[in-house]
């Protein structure tokens, strides 16, 4: 964990954790200073910059899915949103007082697909790339927490976009 020092312009380690499972991970911050990473054999940890210690604590670890293929997503309400190698996008909230990951939803596939890059939009909506072989596809997905449900809005393949990001505005 950096951070830069605006007055030397210059970088402070803050402070760093082995986590041999993380080789490609990349973090996501929350605005509130947690930090979720999902790792290459289906682990999720959530970790929380601690304010007084500038020390990162570990909240949560679990594993998730057999492998996982996105950067994981934080969304409205403590949601986030990761894809699995096995036809899986799962949606989870994180307790803010138990710190556990709870599973709100899934969205299954029969296809062979890899999802990659969830991205929330500001109704909650999901929009999510998936690879098939030489095919990408544009999902649009919402969550329903009356149902725990995940329903397709939208799909569209899309030509030329090959390792495309979704990124709301």
């Amino acid at each position: 964990l950096l951070k830069f020092n605006p007055e030397t312009n210059g970088v402070e380690l803050l402070d760093k954790r082995e986590m041999p499972d993380y080789s490609r991970a990349k973090p996501v911050w929350r605005p509130d200073g947690t930090i979720a990473i999902a790792g290459d054999e289906g682990h999720l940890s959530v970790l929380r910059l601690n304010p007084e210690t500038k020390k990162l604590d570990l909240l949560v670890q679990n594993k998730v899915a057999s492998k996982i293929t996105a950067t994981p997503s934080w969304g409205p309400n403590n949601m986030l949103a990761v894809g699995g190698r096995d036809n899986t996008l799962s949606i989870f909230q994180l307790n803010p007082e138990t710190h556990k990951l709870e599973l709100m939803g899934q969205y299954r596939t029969d296809d062979n697909l890899q999802w990659d890059s969830p991205s929330w939009g500001p109704d909650g909506t999901l929009a999510v790339t998936v690879f098939e072989k030489e095919k990408n596809t544009l999902m649009l997905l919402k969550f329903n927490p009356e149902t725990n449900g995940v329903e397709l809005l939208d799909k569209r393949e899309m030509h030329d976009y090959n390792r495309a990001k979704t990124v709301w505005r």
